[in-house]
């Protein structure tokens, strides 16, 4: 996981960052919180209440919490960026996202006592990386020339992108998990980086 980080850090996609990395960041860390508000209110707050110890809990969230993040870096290079498409940097997203989804699955099946074997988990392993092998085929075989940071977010989906998944993950906690005090310290936390974010652009 920490080599997958380091190397998303310094995988060549953009160019002139700069002082363009304050928004970007703030995309990142909206795009966070709302998808592990979402993670908590469907995966792990039952994996956190039903696991045999803390620890089991913690080993159990890393792996689905890197998973977001490093797709939230590969999203949020894509939409604070333009230029040429990069289909390797998608591919990519793809790839974290599986991972994300089987990764809550084990999670909550090893807490729940169950076999992950011959289940759409263990299928979600296998296929999880093959976007990655053709995000390594697409740079073999085409350009990838790094697209420019840029400090507005043009087109229809990028500027809303980050506060749409805020709302809906602000609005499947409060339907969902109204009473858990975690996810409303979260919600509290996202709509303070909405708004943060809000204020910056």
């Amino acid at each position: 996981l920490a080599a997958g980080a380091i190397g998303l850090a310094i995988y060549p996609v953009l160019h002139g960052l700069g002082g363009r990395w304050r928004p970007l960041a703030l995309d990142a860390v909206v795009l966070v919180l709302a998808l592990f508000s979402l993670s908590h209110t469907f995966a792990l707050g039952e994996v956190f209440a039903d696991a045999g110890s803390p620890t089991e809990a913690v080993m159990l969230s890393i792996y689905p919490l890197t998973d977001l993040l490093l797709m939230s870096l590969a999203v949020v290079a894509l939409l604070r960026s333009v230029g040429p498409p990069r289909l390797d940097v998608v591919l990519l997203a793809v790839f974290f996202a599986v991972y994300l989804i089987t990764d809550l699955g084990y999670a909550l099946m090893t807490v729940h006592g169950q076999d992950p074997v011959g289940t759409w988990v263990e299928l979600g392993y296998h296929v999880a990386p093959l976007p990655m092998a053709g995000a390594a085929l697409v740079v073999a075989l085409t350009p990838t020339p790094r697209r420019f940071a840029t400090r507005n977010l043009s087109g229809l989906a990028a500027p809303l992108l980050p506060d749409l998944t805020a709302l809906l993950a602000l609005g499947l906690t409060f339907a969902f998990t109204p009473e858990d005090d975690l996810s409303r310290v979260i919600a509290l936390v996202l709509l303070l980086a909405v708004g943060l974010r809000q204020l910056a652009q």
